[in-house]
């Protein structure tokens, strides 16, 4: 894999669901009608290492990581996720360092949660 996110251990369930407190949750990889990647939902799956730069060529409209322990400053990059963005979920993880500056790209976010890592500083005014 080129972003060298996962291990080769059955450790990640790319593409199953959660039933949690009564309701079916997806969980894994999902993709639009060309097969590009348009949410990753990869909660609670033992994911550790750093997020890539190269993470932002995805034009996501959900980024659920939380519950792992992705570590590191979040790549400027996330910024180009883009206007299809909807909801990001990084919270319970070990990231640190400010949030990058990219709230005005994402103009249709309607949930975002970042609690219970290291980030400093305050949440940009964009």
């Amino acid at each position: 894999d080129d972003f060298h996110f996962t291990t080769g251990k059955r450790e990640c369930d790319w593409r199953q669901s959660e039933e949690e407190a009564g309701y079916w949750e997806p969980k894994g990889m999902q993709c639009d009608e060309d097969g590009l990647i348009t949410g990753i939902l990869l909660f609670q799956n033992n994911l550790t290492g750093t997020l890539p730069p190269e993470i932002g060529s995805l034009r996501l409209s959900e980024f659920h990581v939380h519950g792992n322990a992705i570590g590191g400053a979040l790549p400027p990059a996330v910024r180009n996720f883009g206007r299809r963005l909807r909801g990001m979920n990084l919270a319970s993880n070990r990231f640190r360092g400010p949030l990058p500056d990219a709230f005005d790209s994402w103009p249709n976010l309607t949930h975002f949660r970042c609690g219970i890592n290291g980030f400093s500083g305050t949440v940009p005014p964009s």
